[in-house]
């Protein structure tokens, strides 16, 4: 299980929003430059916990690993996957054109994630303990 710090800002109903900042797991990462926030940042949980938690707590939080390797998935093989395909498929058109449609899908399928990402809360995020 991924772990992390964080400082708990407010409470609301059953979702405690907290302040994280990237310093746990993103420490061993090695490519921090694809994240677009590095700084500290807001993110909304739900209370799974039956721990009296108030703003100002500091809490662990963790994630489990197989969300990490479907995001890698998600993130990295997927589109290398629609590339290939499109530039085979396309391979009688031009290189520059099956190159420029491929590219085209991928940043589709990019922005279609990020809706969905927004959309729904498919990483679970539960509280391990109060610090």
């Amino acid at each position: 299980m991924l772990t992390e710090t964080v400082l708990v800002k407010k409470i609301d109903g059953e979702n405690i929003i907290v302040e994280l900042n990237k310093h746990g797991a993103c420490s061993c990462c090695k490519t921090p430059f694809l994240c677009s926030n590095t700084g500290p940042r807001e993110i909304t949980i739900k209370n799974n916990s039956a721990l009296r938690i108030s703003a100002g707590d500091t809490l662990e939080v963790g994630m489990e690993e197989r969300f990490t390797i479907a995001a890698a998935i998600a993130a990295f093989g997927v589109p290398t996957l629609i590339l290939l395909s499109i530039i085979y498929a396309l391979r009688e058109s031009g290189a520059l054109i099956s190159f420029m449609v491929a590219i085209a899908v991928i940043f589709v399928y990019y922005l279609l994630m990020r809706f969905f990402l927004r959309n729904n809360n498919c990483f679970e995020v539960i509280i391990i303990k109060k610090i």
